[in-house]
Parts: structure tokens; C-alpha cells; sequence
């Protein structure tokens, strides 16, 4: 407070800088509102786009544009009130600008992967390709999307680990969770049993899960019997399709395995084993001795 009492001696009194305060409180002020407006501006954005498309799916992306953009948002502002502060001080931005664009041509040849990273996450974005929430595949790695931003994507793993991908890397990624999701089973029974009364089991059991109170709601249309895919020797395969609502595939197929298990044991339907059929060979002449030399 001493030196802050000196200095303001110096230049005649408080009321000198009452002109800077009430610039630097207005500019504050004009940011803060800014800041508002845009997160209003984002929200109802959001709204929009979940009242268009809605669902936990919808929300999930609006929720990451939104999460975003007004990260981008509020950097730019708070830069352009950064420079008006210096312009009022009569901070000549011209050399910084123009070292800032020197500098920026510079650093473009150096930084061409974070640009592409930058250019791929905003067409990620406008795309809808995927966002937070769902499960992906992507540069051999697969997992739930944890977080995003325009640069990087950051996935976890079933053993817990995180994945961080930049998004300039990014090339065929595939979607587990968009708009809907489907069990694509085999089930392989031995070759005796009769391929019809299994279809018959099989398409039981398909009732019963659809009917379920628990994961009667987590599908998506009736689950359908294609019948018998391939045979061989020791078994015979049916297939069969359930379509589920997006990302409940995982827990359908593991209930649905279970049912059948239990319903082959009650059916007494076997399993496939591999068996061997062994014909003895007929027995060889046994050779005849040589007469011998005289």
C-alpha cells in the first residue's frame, strides 16, 4: 500500500487512473456479458439439436459440441480483451502483430500435424461423427470416448487403459454405439441333434427375451432365426440376429447366452465335440520265407 500511495502521489492522485479503471471495468464487463451470451447462444444450440434428434444419443453430442466450442469461445474473447487493454494503454500492435504472423509462418511449417489435428477435430465435430459417451474403434485401439477436443480424442480401454489419439491420425473409425446396435450370434450344436427342433428352441428363447420386463426394452424390433449358417463334421451352427437400442449389444448377447445354456441343458441338446471313427486296417500276408541254397 506504500509504494501504491507514491505512486499515486507522483501523478497527482487517485483520480488519474479513474479513467483506466473505468476502461479495464468496461471491458471486463463486455467479456463477462460476451462469455454469457455465448454459453446461451451454445445452449440453445444444443436444445435445438436434442429437440430435432432426441434421445441419450442426441444429448450426448450436443453436450461435446457445446463443451467445445465454448472452450474456443471463451480463449477468443478474452485474447480480443486482451488487446483492447494494450490498444488503451497505446501499445503499438503493429511489430506484435506482424511478429505474431512472421512467427505464426514459421511455426505452420513446423506444426502441420496440429493444424490437420485441429482441421480433422472440427469436421469430427460438424459431422457427428461420434461424440463422449460412445464406444469406437479407431488406429487398432477400441473403447469408450471419454473426452474430446480438436485436437485429441481420449479412449479407455476395457482394462482401464487410456488411449489418447490425435485426430489427424484418425482413418476408418468405427462406431459401436450410432443409432442402433445388433447381436450377430452363432450357436453351434452337435451334428446329431435335429437342426429344426434347435430353431425351435432357439426361437422360444427369442420370445421369452423379448417379452422379458428387464431386456425386453433394450431391444430394438424382434430378434430373428436366419437358420442353420455352416456344418461340418462334429456340428452344425444356427444364426440368428437381435437388434438393440445403441450400445446394449454387450449385455443382450451375455443374457442371451446364458437362456441358452440353460435351456440346451433342460432340452438335453449337446454341445459339439470332435469325435474320430477308426476302421482297423486288414491284416498284412506275412511274407513267405526264402527257401534256402542247397
Amino acid at each position: 500500500m506504500h509504494y501504491l500511495r507514491i505512486l499515486c502521489e507522483r501523478r497527482g492522485g487517485l483520480w488519474v487512473y479513474a479513467d483506466d479503471l473505468v476502461f479495464i471495468g468496461l471491458v471486463v464487463v463486455a467479456v463477462c456479458v460476451a462469455i454469457i451470451l455465448t454459453n446461451r447462444i451454445l445452449a440453445r444450440v444444443a436444445r435445438a439439436a436434442h429437440a430435432r434428434k432426441a434421445g441419450p444419443e442426441a444429448e450426448q453430442r450436443a453436450k461435446t459440441f457445446v463443451s467445445i466450442f465454448r472452450g474456443v469461445a471463451v480463449t477468443a474473447l478474452l485474447f480480443f480483451g486482451l488487446l483492447a487493454v494494450l490498444r488503451w494503454y497505446n501499445v503499438n500492435l503493429t511489430p506484435f502483430l506482424a511478429s505474431a504472423g512472421v512467427l505464426s509462418a514459421i511455426l505452420a511449417f513446423g506444426a502441420q500435424s496440429f493444424i490437420k489435428d485441429v482441421l480433422a477435430g472440427f469436421f469430427i465435430l460438424t459431422e457427428d461423427q461420434f461424440a463422449v459417451g460412445d464406444v469406437i474403434e479407431v488406429c487398432g485401439v477400441s473403447g469408450d470416448v471419454e473426452e474430446m477436443s480438436l485436437r485429441t480424442t481420449l479412449l479407455r480401454d476395457m482394462n482401464g487403459c487410456a488411449h489418447i489419439i490425435p485426430n489427424g491420425q484418425m482413418g476408418v473409425v468405427t462406431n459401436y454405439t450410432r443409432g442402433w446396435s445388433r447381436v450377430d450370434l452363432k450357436v453351434a450344436v452337435s451334428r446329431e441333434e435335429d437342426a429344426d427342433r434347435v430353431m425351435a428352441v432357439l426361437r422360444d428363447e427369442c420370445e421369452r427375451l423379448a417379452a422379458d420386463a428387464d431386456f425386453g426394452p433394450l431391444l430394438n424390433g424382434e430378434p430373428r432365426v436366419l437358420g442353420l449358417d455352416t456344418f461340418d463334421d462334429a456340428s452344425f451352427t444356427i444364426r440368428l440376429l437381435i437388434k438393440t437400442k445403441p450400445g446394449e449389444q454387450w449385455r443382450t448377447r451375455r443374457e442371451f447366452r446364458r437362456r441358452v445354456k440353460a435351456r440346451f441343458d433342460a432340452e438335453g441338446i449337446g454341445a459339439p465335440y470332435p469325435y474320430r471313427v477308426m476302421t482297423p486296417a486288414a491284416a498284412a500276408p506275412r511274407p513267405r520265407p526264402r527257401a534256402g541254397k542247397s
